[in-house]
């Protein structure tokens, strides 16, 4: 099966586009890649009725303890069991005036893609790129249809942020917008370290189709708690801040640290910052860097200061995203730890962090924790002053709303 198709198939129905409600569906887990029986009842007991082919879904009817009751294509219902099927629920469609947030299960890397309130916002890519995938989260050509097919919905060229020259943040950029022009390209650290094969051809040719790069910032540039121009880096509605880049000596200290605020929502991307990185972005604005929804640092790493905790108790988030797989061992259970008393409460669902012992599941975790190797795809949207809608289509549900 080619996993093109695959990847088309899942990020399709597992968004809006347009008008056009889709139902939440059901669909054989891409780690087995095989076909699955379809059942009469909630049986394994019961007879066979037919099959549900891999690459492609039914709509999502009920739930019993093992069991996912879909519509089969004759609209009679039928079951799968939940071993060899997963959910994928629907988000809500966006509104114009809502920002909306994906942050997609590469693997052991970042990669998100911002949807700005307002008419014609441009939507922004901030890093994209993956280190030891796995058959069950996305890889470049699947990461690519996501993102592309929710460009497609947007008739202004997008932005792309990307925090610091490491591969596990950008090497997926020339696939996920091959062919696609940007305006403005941010690029953290030392412009001649990004080297990755793709990339230099791509950005060649986005100046070329008159993409403004911004590069070589000087050491701890920032906004001093301006929002930026949004000619130069903007998000419709939502204003845009840099809180610190080039801060540190290497890649992971002058890693970009940006907030987009909208209204009385803040979401925070910090890269792979470092405590002096983290602390230097606190300082620039005057300990102003409380957020709503943060995107840890360096996966969830302790190392070399990140996620420090004087840190998390400046941003104080009511969220945190960790964007890894579990190649590294992250986040640190040490780290998801230091989050915990600042994190609003969220319908049970699991998660996982890792010390040197290995890994530590925990399947019905109430704070708004998150982590893309457990929760997949996870997409949050807010309208700046109502509680903000969580989605994920991880192996469990966990949608939710989360007041800020």
């Amino acid at each position: 099966m080619n996993h093109l198709l695959i990847g088309r198939t899942l990020m399709v129905a597992a968004m809006l586009f347009g008008t056009t409600s889709i139902a939440d569906i059901v669909v054989p887990k891409e780690i087995n890649e095989t076909d699955i029986s379809i059942h009469r009842t909630d049986s394994s007991q019961s007879d066979e009725i037919g099959v549900l082919p891999f690459g492609e879904s039914r709509e999502w009817t009920g739930s019993t303890a093992n069991w996912y009751e879909i519509r089969m294509t004759n609209g009679q219902p039928g079951f799968v069991s939940k071993r060899a099927a997963r959910l994928i629920r629907t988000p809500p469609e966006k509104e114009v005036d809502e920002l909306r947030i994906h942050y997609l299960n590469v693997g052991s890397g970042a990669c998100t893609l911002v949807e700005c309130p307002g008419q014609d916002a441009p939507p922004m890519v901030v890093d994209c790129g993956s280190v030891g995938a796995f058959s069950f989260d996305l890889d470049g050509p699947k990461a690519a249809t996501y993102i592309q097919n929710v460009l497609a919905n947007h008739a202004t060229a997008p932005n792309v942020v990307i925090s610091h020259p490491h591969t596990d943040h950008y090497d997926l950029i020339p696939d996920i917008l091959d062919g696609i022009q940007t305006q403005n390209i941010w690029l953290g650290g030392d412009e001649s370290g990004y080297k990755q094969a793709k990339f230099p051809e791509w950005k060649d040719v986005q100046e070329t189709g008159h993409a403004e790069l911004h590069v070589d910032h000087s050491a701890d540039f920032h906004n001093n708690e301006q929002a930026m121009d949004p000619e130069v880096l903007g998000c419709g509605l939502a204003d845009v801040f840099t809180l610190t880049v080039n801060t540190g000596d290497g890649p992971n200290p002058n890693s970009h640290v940006m907030e987009i605020r909208y209204a009385d929502f803040g979401a925070t991307f910090t890269g792979d910052a470092e405590g002096v990185t983290e602390e230097q972005a606190d300082t620039n604005y005057d300990g102003n860097v409380k957020t709503t929804v943060l995107s840890a640092s360096h996966h969830g790493a302790s190392s070399h200061g990140s996620n420090d905790p004087d840190w998390i108790d400046a941003t104080e988030p009511e969220i945190v995203i960790f964007s890894t797989g579990p190649r590294f061992g992250h986040p640190r259970c040490n780290v998801v730890e230091r989050y915990e008393d600042k994190l609003a409460t969220a319908p049970p669902h699991p998660t996982h962090c890792g010390d040197n012992s290995g890994f530590k599941r925990e399947n019905a975790s109430r704070l708004a924790k998150y982590v893309t190797a457990t929760n997949g795809l996870i997409v949050i949207t807010s309208n700046g002053t109502d509680p903000a809608e969580l989605y994920c289509d991880g192996q469990t549900d966990c949608t939710a709303e989360i007041e800020y």
